[in-house]
């Protein structure tokens, strides 16, 4: 009776416990990979990075105060890695779009634009296309557009 109980606990413990393990070190080395990337253009780029973040295992932003440059790096769409010279960046304005009754949010990002106005920069922050709950997206987007404003009005 008692190795019955044991082997139940056991073949519960395979079940739950190592698939949460697996997911969790999976998440981990997607983690690890996108750090390494992003620290590896700041190499690249020779900057500064003092305040950075990365969410969704899939998204990084960093700051150089000094050289007043954005390092962006999205895992979801590389093609949108992009280095930001900020003294070509006028206004910074957050773009959420939610859906028609207004209750969810199908996209959050940052809006950099030039002295004229012209959109120069969408950083997306989240999209409803991409397999990820909003979770801490729209919390970051507003530390980000505040960081950005008080570079930017520094610089003027």
């Amino acid at each position: 009776m008692e190795f019955t109980i044991y082997l139940i606990g056991l073949a519960a413990l395979c079940a739950f416990v190592v698939p949460f393990l697996y997911v969790r070190f999976g998440q981990k080395k997607d983690l690890d990979r996108l750090t390494y990337l992003f620290f590896n253009q700041t190499n690249i780029f020779n900057l500064d990075v003092a305040v950075h973040d990365f969410w969704n295992l899939s998204y990084g932003i960093g700051i150089d105060r000094s050289q007043c440059k954005v390092l962006y790096l999205s895992m979801a769409r590389p093609t949108d890695d992009v280095l930001i010279d900020l003294s070509q960046i006028a206004y910074c304005d957050e773009q959420i779009i939610k859906d028609k009754k207004g209750g969810f949010t199908n996209y959050a990002g940052l809006v950099l634009s030039d002295a004229d106005g012209v959109p120069v920069y969408d950083l997306e922050f989240y999209s409803a296309e991409k397999p990820y709950a909003l979770n801490n997206e729209l919390q970051l987007l507003s530390k980000w557009k505040l960081l950005l404003r008080e570079v930017l009005s520094c610089d003027a």
